[in-house]
């Protein structure tokens, strides 16, 4: 391709995605297009030969979905273990947009074929915007907590003479490093 084909294409691009609205004539998104955003997209995923059809979270599922993984003091285990099943409970729809199973049923997801599972929660978490990031950074808070309670939990409470304990202080100084994270307690 030329130069000038390269141009001409990309031009027509642009004047493509201004007619429909992805891009505004002034270049800033505008109050109303942001809460345009808030529709639910569908996908088709074509997996060992079916066609499963999963939809987008919006950000309230996708934060609740995360806080289940999190317990108090860490990783909650007994969420971590269903974790997968109740995001494929959360996303797999049928043609209509309405979810396949209930949360409540996301135990019988347990004798699912793991690599059918693992495909279909792979589609699902990039489609869901969930990416290595999000998960690593998710690993990371539930660490920090985990952390965190063991050492109030050791700490032996020395007064520092202004009515706080020494724990209560490094408590609040992992908080401060953690950006306020990892919650109240």
């Amino acid at each position: 391709m030329t130069t000038v084909t390269i141009a001409i294409a990309i031009s027509l691009l642009l004047w493509v995605c201004v007619r429909i609205g992805w891009i505004t004539q002034r270049g800033h998104v505008t109050r109303d297009e942001v809460l345009g955003l808030a529709i639910r997209r569908y996908r088709t995923v074509n997996l060992y030969g079916r066609r499963f059809r999963i939809c987008s979270l919006t950000e309230d599922e996708k934060a609740a979905y995360e806080a289940s993984i999190l317990a108090g003091d860490g990783l909650d285990v007994d969420g971590l273990l269903s974790a997968r099943r109740r995001l494929l409970c959360m996303c797999l729809v049928d043609g209509d947009g309405s979810p396949l199973f209930n949360i409540d049923e996301n135990d019988k997801l347990g004798t699912m074929d793991g690599r059918a599972m693992s495909r279909l929660v792979d589609a699902i978490r990039d489609w869901a915007g969930f990416d290595n990031y999000d998960m690593a950074e998710l690993a990371s808070v539930a660490d920090s907590m985990a952390a965190l309670n063991k050492l109030t939990q050791d700490a032996a409470p020395e007064s520092q003479g202004n009515g706080r304990t020494r724990n209560q202080s490094e408590r609040d100084a992992m908080r401060n490093m953690f950006g306020g994270r990892l919650g109240s307690g």
